[in-house]
């Protein structure tokens, strides 16, 4: 019987002729069938008997048949598997009252015998198939576990290798299975015992299930390597200690570039924290990121007075003592890189004394290319700036000297071109004068070079 549309079809019949037609209508579509007696006997699970078919009202659809058959008596007797009926076989009689208790039970242990060894074929039937799935997924697990691209090992209680995979074995240099017995403490790099002794202790006494640790291992010719370890405990579903899986990747190369890394970092801190210049961050807003110690000792900060605030608020003037309004350089400076790339402005020291700085800037970009920070190297010009401004004092006072001594020399020229007679000692008067005036107009190419540079000096501060 059909547990989907609860059909019932003849595996096979004896001692009639076309018995099948009794069984055509028979699925759950049919409401005939389903209020019919055979069904509700069938659904019943348990042994009917009609000792009078002719009698019987539930089978009047039937009656025809049965009387052309000369059929008077019927049992129907369940075949169940896990106590559900899964159909049934059908005996019938020409005589009434056939089926007497002592028929009735001997088909009833027929009737389990039956069912017995249909439930045993079935479960047979399972079994070989959850094998097969069994060995199934066991092939794949094997392809895996061998094929696979780290390392994988089973230890028992004593840390002893019960199993690893061909690219474990390859790892530390051995041959397959040459390790298994051994100990994972004979591949482990003597300095990492204590730490590898701690963790697997733990998973083994259950204080803990598992553990990621990064550490040194031993080839067997002596090759140390880095390793990622990942292992956890197996245990029975009452919790009782059974193994411990492992998988271990090879770090070597990421641990030898994080080493040149940490090497590098340390080799630029040292740089810059020993230049002769100011070298400093700032983000986007201008505030402080970092800065070295000639940086701080030029300002009088400590640290931690700078970093997190805005170099507006400490180390720039909102105003110089020329008038320019310092107070949006930092992001004028990330809007327009290339125009600040260099720029010399005036600073301010913890204790208000005012100080030159000329400033070469790149700007520090994220992976997508936008400008997140500044790095800034600033050099120390006041002396310079003081020394350009004491040259410009000269020069100017210098000019004015020059115009003073050129009107007396311009009356002299006169004055010995009318008065004096003797034209030997005029002629070398004047060419004494003209060596003069020609010293003169040497002073003033030079003032006017001199202007420039001061007005050039000017526009770039």
């Amino acid at each position: 019987m059909s547990e989907d549309d609860n059909s019932i079809k003849p595996a096979a019949f004896a001692g009639l002729k076309d018995f099948e037609f009794l069984f055509n209508k028979a699925s759950s579509t049919n409401i005939e069938w389903l209020m019919s007696y055979t069904f509700k006997a069938l659904k019943s699970g348990k042994t009917k008997v009609v000792n009078d078919i002719i009698k019987h009202q539930g089978l009047d659809k039937w009656k025809d048949y049965f009387l052309e058959a000369g059929l008077n008596s019927m049992a129907i007797v369940p075949l169940k598997t896990k106590g559900n009926p899964i159909g049934a076989y059908f005996l019938y009689s020409n005589e009434l009252n056939f089926f007497n208790k002592s028929e009735i039970k001997l088909l009833e242990e027929m009737a389990d015998d039956i069912s017995f060894a249909i439930e045993s074929i079935e479960k047979d039937a399972k079994r070989k198939e959850a094998e097969k799935a069994l060995s199934e997924s066991e092939t794949k697990l094997r392809s895996i576990y061998n094929n696979a691209a780290v390392g994988i090992d089973l230890l028992d209680r004593d840390f002893k290798f019960i199993q690893l995979n061909d690219r474990l074995s390859k790892m530390f240099g051995y041959k397959n299975n040459e390790l298994v017995g051994k100990s994972i403490l004979d591949v482990t790099f003597s300095d990492d015992f204590e730490i590898t002794i701690k963790n697997l202790t733990g998973l083994v006494n259950g204080n803990s299930e598992s553990y990621i640790l990064e550490k040194r291992y031993m080839k067997k010719d002596g090759t140390i390597f880095w390793g990622e370890v990942s292992a956890s405990a197996i245990r029975k579903e009452e919790g009782e200690f059974l193994a411990i899986i492992g998988v271990i990747v090879d770090i070597t190369q990421r641990k030898m570039a994080e080493e040149k890394i940490i090497e590098s970092e340390e080799k630029y801190r040292e740089l810059v924290e020993n230049a002769n210049s100011i070298i400093a961050k700032f983000d986007k807003e201008g505030k402080i990121l970092s800065i070295n110690e000639f940086g701080l000792k030029l300002f009088g900060y400590k640290e931690e007075e700078l970093l997190g605030k805005t170099w507006v608020e400490t180390i720039l003037p909102k105003v110089d003592t020329t008038g320019k309004i310092l107070e949006s350089l930092a992001t004028d400076i990330v809007n327009d890189v290339d125009k600040y790339s260099v720029n010399l402005n005036e600073n301010i020291k913890k204790n208000g004394e005012r100080v030159w700085i000329y400033w070469t800037n790149k700007p520090i970009r994220n992976e997508n290319g936008d400008i997140e920070g500044i790095l800034s190297v600033g050099t120390d010009v006041t002396d310079k700036i003081i020394a350009d401004k004491q040259m410009e004092q000269n020069v100017e006072y210098f000019a004015h000297l020059v115009d003073h001594i050129r009107n007396p020399l311009a009356i002299l020229s006169g004055f010995v071109q009318v008065k004096v007679d003797d034209e030997e000692t005029r002629d070398r008067v004047l060419r004494q004068v003209d060596r003069i005036e020609d010293i003169i107009k040497q002073l003033d190419r030079g003032w006017m070079d001199t202007e420039d540079t001061r007005k050039f000096l000017k526009k770039h501060r």
